[in-house]
């Protein structure tokens, strides 16, 4: 009886974790105001979806050569993006123009804690990100991208770009 019961407690213990993690998604939630959008993989509740915060899930659903992404909205107020360090256990499939036309954005924070080990796509990322001028996306797998197409194009001001850990062999 006695193994039984802790056999069960083992069971609930299990369960309990994988439904802790089921519960976490990943977003871009809107903060400082409306000038940063910080990137998260939590539990946590922001508000009302579409304007206090936005899902990765529906931008992995988005045609990446539109360029509409669930926060593109935001591109004319945006200043800094940030990665949180949570964010780091979340895996998109693509990222395409996730970015695309954020003329006002100039910072991007803790881009390490993006893992684009199973994206395909990052076509159009960066594009018309007018005011960045520092980029470092040296930490980026991209063995498996196949369209990295205008990644940086219209980047006017971006003097210093580190793609020194990019695998371009899939590269079409």
């Amino acid at each position: 009886m006695k193994a039984l019961k802790l056999l069960f407690a083992s069971a609930f213990a299990v369960t309990m974790t994988f439904a802790a993690e089921a519960a976490k998604t990943a977003k871009a939630v809107v903060a400082d105001g409306g000038a940063t959008l910080k990137f998260v993989y939590d539990e946590t509740s922001y508000g009302t979806k579409g304007t206090h915060w936005f899902s990765v899930a529906d931008a992995e659903a988005a045609d990446p050569q539109t360029g509409i992404m669930p926060w593109w909205g935001l591109r004319n107020s945006i200043t800094k993006v940030v990665f949180d360090g949570s964010f780091a256990a979340c895996r998109p499939r693509h990222c395409g123009a996730w970015f695309n036309a954020f003329r006002q954005l100039e910072t991007v924070d803790g881009l390490g804690n993006l893992d684009v080990s199973e994206a395909t796509s990052l076509t159009m990322m960066f594009a018309d990100c007018l005011s960045l001028t520092t980029l470092d996306c040296s930490a980026f797998d991209t063995s498996k991208v196949t369209d990295m197409s205008y990644m940086f194009c219209g980047c006017s001001s971006l003097t210093t770009l580190d793609v020194s850990g990019f695998d371009t062999s899939k590269v079409l």
